[in-house]
């Protein structure tokens, strides 16, 4: 027997490799293994483990014939004989439900026909004991052995089970808003600081409105360059009725680029529904070379 097979899937490639045969276990059934130990049969070979191949109807074959080989036993498995015998799991609370974890860790690929399903003990130091106990009729394996499991090892193709995200949502829940704050973010309005300095906290009269659009047509290279306007009734991109909450120093406190010595803090008309949230206005003193 070897690993990362299926037992029925090595006795098959024995038999044919013994034989100059082709056989496909699509076309052939096992029957239930039997021990040779203390039988007429164990004293004609040394093998332990004897099985009679039944070719299925419908197969190019006929007729069944008896086989030996040997089974593995399980207490031949241990961190002393097999290196990789290890093996962390998640969530995880008897033996049958440890059987990709266990291919994954020491490639051993056992089968709800190998063993017995019985459930994990809890050692109480975040691991587990699993006790490996063939079952009578394992094409595979006799005997039995323990397993040490970890905690940890979690199948995230299992627990992620959303495969694709929307958009980013934040700071509302209609991915097709545009966000005031990044939207202004990199604009620089310092041209324009005396007339904005001059804004004081509160609704914006229409002259300051009609010159903070004529600001924004010139600044703005984005979808709302030429989309700006101070329009009553209008619900996108319109000053009309927009309120001044602070304009003056930056502070760390505000969501702003500090590469800027004065901001205004403008929040359009609550129908004005593009851009969302709170526009930022960034400016600086005029440059001085001296």
């Amino acid at each position: 027997m070897s690993f990362q097979h299926a037992a029925a899937f090595d006795i098959i490639g024995a038999i044919n490799a013994a034989n100059a045969t082709a056989f496909k276990l699509t076309e052939v059934t096992f029957g239930t293994p039997q021990v040779l130990d203390g039988t007429w049969q164990g004293q004609l070979t040394s093998r332990n483990t004897g099985v009679r191949v039944t070719a299925k109807a419908g197969s190019p074959y006929q007729g069944s014939k008896p086989f030996s080989y040997d089974r593995l036993n399980l207490a031949s498995l241990n961190a002393t004989n097999f290196k990789g015998y290890q093996c962390s799991a998640y969530n995880v609370t008897s033996v049958h439900g440890l059987f990709p974890m266990i291919a994954h860790w020491t490639g051993i690929l056992f089968g709800t026909d190998d063993l017995e399903d019985l459930a994990l003990v809890d050692n109480g130091n975040n691991t587990q004991t699993a006790t490996l106990k063939a079952k009578a009729g394992s094409l595979g394996w006799i005997g039995e052995a323990t397993l040490i499991v970890s905690r940890g090892a979690a199948p995230l193709d299992q627990l992620l089970t959303v495969t694709s995200l929307n958009g980013l949502n934040y700071p509302t829940a209609n991915d097709g808003d545009t966000f005031a704050q990044m939207y202004l973010y990199p604009f620089d309005f310092t041209d324009y600081l005396t007339t904005l300095s001059a804004i004081n906290p509160g609704v914006l009269t229409s002259t300051q409105a009609d010159a903070i659009v004529a600001m924004l047509k010139v600044v703005d290279t984005g979808t709302g360059k030429a989309l700006w306007t101070n329009a009553p009734g209008q619900t996108a991109w319109n000053l009309a009725g927009a309120t001044v909450l602070s304009n003056g120093l930056n502070s760390p406190s505000l969501p702003t680029n500090s590469s800027y010595k004065y901001v205004m803090a403008l929040q359009l008309d609550p129908s004005v529904l593009t851009p969302a949230g709170v526009s930022y206005l960034h400016y600086n003193d005029p440059f001085n070379p001296n």
